[in-house]
């Protein structure tokens, strides 16, 4: 079951969006509430997939979406109500926006996009396909230019690397766990630390993701560094900094 919440300014839209989702049986809208309300982030972070306006302030949209990853990072924001600027579009997946739905997009459309978020995929267009590969090739380079690229790689042990190398060649987790004699849980877990550290919500895209980090590259396993002192925020600080995020 995917538990949706709905953030629009206009409640009307929230009632209609709401009606479209209950009559689906794998869907359950959670509630609904306007972006400036003190206590959205508390109830949008208990729910799978957000509807997030569209028309909201960028700036503020780019915030929430920002705030929430912190708050409850298993959360899948659809944006909804975008037009056509590729532009504008990429603006939203760079500040962590799950998926989209366009202003002339159908009401399936939008039932694919919340399925698909759910799952940890994203559907996209191929030519917004193009210009995602063209950016991250862009942040690539930059960071190459500016010497800090290698840095990024994650690091993987020599069990996960290998089984990495397996999952690249399409094996499941029980052909792979019977190629290095070990427990389907311990592939789930190994596979889970992988996703983990390359950033990504699908083993569909570690193929892609290696390609871009130059797998032969990948770094041996080094001890963990000392975390930055990054104290977590107080519920009721939350809700001040969203009180201040959508003013």
């Amino acid at each position: 079951m995917v538990r949706v919440f709905i953030i629009d300014e206009n409640y009307l839209i929230c009632n209609v969006i709401s009606t479209l989702l209950e009559k689906q049986p794998d869907i359950q809208v959670v509630g609904w509430a306007a972006p400036h309300q003190p206590e959205v982030i508390t109830q949008a972070a208990g729910a799978d997939v957000v509807l997030l306006d569209g028309k909201a302030a960028s700036q503020s949209k780019f915030s929430f979406i920002q705030l929430l990853a912190e708050v409850a990072p298993t959360v899948k924001v659809v944006v909804m109500g975008l037009n056509k600027s590729e532009k504008i579009i990429l603006h939203h997946l760079e500040a962590g926006a799950a998926g989209y739905v366009l202003q002339e997009d159908s009401a399936d459309n939008l039932l694919r996009t919340i399925r698909a978020a759910h799952r940890g995929e994203s559907l996209v267009s191929p030519r917004m396909t193009t210009v995602l590969i063209a950016r991250v090739a862009q942040l690539k380079q930059l960071l190459v230019k500016q010497g800090v690229y290698t840095h990024l790689l994650p690091a993987l042990t020599e069990r996960e690397r290998e089984v990495l190398d397996l999952v690249k060649q399409g094996l499941g987790n029980r052909e792979i766990g019977e190629r290095l004699v070990i427990e389907v849980g311990t592939v789930k877990n190994h596979i889970h630390n992988i996703l983990r550290k390359f950033k990504v919500n699908s083993r569909r895209d570690i193929p892609f993701m290696l390609e871009l980090l130059d797998h032969d590259s990948l770094m041996p396993e080094i001890p963990e560094s000392r975390p930055f002192n990054i104290q977590p925020l107080h519920p009721r600080r939350r809700s001040n900094k969203l009180e201040k995020i959508w003013q």
